[in-house]
């Protein structure tokens, strides 16, 4: 019994703790959901330009076999230059698909700068994007965006 109640005092004494900490930075512990997704979307990301599925995004919509499912070029590459006026690293058009002579994609990832002001003005772009709704910041290399 004894043991049981050590093992309660010590559980409750780390959630303090840590909701103490959370509450004094105003910086939620991101939740494992959220860490998975980050992490998933790394993944997909590095796979794309691995394999050949991804290519930098500024012009690339500018060429005659380069197409959008249901994004409108334009638009595309006006968000395009936003990020990379904030401060991404890279911006890559991702998940293209060959299809008549043609590639194809709706999607660009963003590669977000390591840590500071122009990662969060990133966020904050793609916030924008977003109508308000941003990615939870938690340590990933990508956010991305898809315009379909």
């Amino acid at each position: 019994m004894r043991n049981i109640g050590l093992a309660f005092a010590l559980f409750a004494v780390g959630w303090g703790v840590s909701f103490g900490w959370n509450t004094i930075t105003a910086t939620p512990t991101p939740s494992p959901s959220a860490l998975a997704r980050a992490a998933e979307t790394d993944v997909r990301v590095d796979e794309d330009v691995r394999f050949g599925k991804a290519a930098p995004a500024r012009g690339w919509l500018g060429a005659e076999n380069h197409l959008s499912f249901e994004g409108h070029p334009a638009a595309m590459n006006e968000w395009i230059e936003a990020f990379h006026a904030a401060g991404a690293e890279r911006v890559w058009i991702v998940g293209i698909e060959e299809w008549s002579g043609s590639q194809i994609s709706d999607t660009i990832a963003v590669e977000l700068p390591p840590a500071g002001a122009a990662r969060e003005r990133v966020l904050q772009v793609e916030a924008r994007l977003r109508d308000g709704a941003r990615s939870d910041d938690v340590g990933q290399r990508y956010v991305t965006v898809s315009f379909d």
